[in-house]
């Protein structure tokens, strides 16, 4: 479901990829992109027939081969990007049929023309807001609470629901390399595509248990997660929260 939404819709899983309803190629180049296909097919076979080295062949089976790719893993659009370039070449080649009609060629052009315009307004004017919650930027607020914190009591910090946020934490704390080399802990070591577990005074504990908290530690947490920390003092950012322990009288 995953390769046919991205396929048809132009879609994934991130904002950072895709800006609907524009998508990867805007809805309009689907027909250019199967002629481009249909036509790509001739070629070949007219050069296999010709025992002439066919570059269309090429283009075909590295479009095979990426759609066999992507049906094997949970893709996103960054995952397929040779795919991509090679649908790019049959929308070129779908659109490039129509030289010989030069008033639908011209229909053509001032259809993706008034795409790319929408297109670059809604980027200019809309993108930031649509792409904020993917950036997280009350994040970035709370690390540097939390890291005030760490500073001050020494103590380790842990991310609850903390599922793909560690490059993240690790964009707005910007560690020292050779200190983040030394400490991380990677889970599932050694998959492809890795996530951390921690690193430095970081910790990211993904469907944590809120009945384990411990008053030895500091905790960034969902806002919606908030009433598990009445022991706890509780400081507000955005859509999370960070809970350090109270002084001891």
């Amino acid at each position: 479901p995953a390769l046919i939404r991205i396929l048809f819709q132009g879609k994934d899983f991130l904002i950072t990829n895709q800006i609907q309803p524009y998508g990867l190629f805007y809805p309009i180049s689907l027909p250019f992109i199967l002629l481009g296909l249909y036509k790509l097919f001739q070629f070949s076979r007219n050069d296999i027939k010709s025992n002439r080295f066919s570059f269309s062949a090429v283009i075909l089976c590295s479009i095979i081969i990426g759609l066999i790719y992507g049906a094997t893993l949970y893709p996103c659009i960054n995952r397929l990007n040779f795919l991509w370039f090679n649908l790019l070449i049959a929308l070129s080649v779908g659109v490039a049929f129509f030289l010989s009609y030069p008033k639908i060629l011209k229909l053509i052009i001032a259809v993706y023309i008034c795409f790319t315009v929408s297109f670059m307004h809604t980027y200019a004017t809309k993108y930031n807001t649509l792409a904020a919650d993917s950036f997280t930027p009350d994040l970035e607020k709370a690390l540097t609470i939390a890291e005030q914190q760490h500073h001050q009591t020494g103590l380790t910090i842990y991310i609850t629901d903390a599922a793909f946020i560690y490059p993240k934490v690790l964009f707005y704390t910007q560690p020292p390399t050779a200190d983040f080399i030394k400490t991380v802990n990677w889970q599932k070591f050694p998959d492809a595509y890795l996530d951390a577990s921690g690193f430095t005074h970081y910790r990211f504990i993904p469907n944590f248990d809120y009945h384990q908290l411990s008053t030895d530690r500091i905790y960034i947490a969902p806002f919606s997660e908030r009433y598990w920390f009445y022991k706890f003092n509780i400081v507000s950012s955005g859509a999370y929260i960070i809970a350090t322990p109270r002084a001891t009288p």
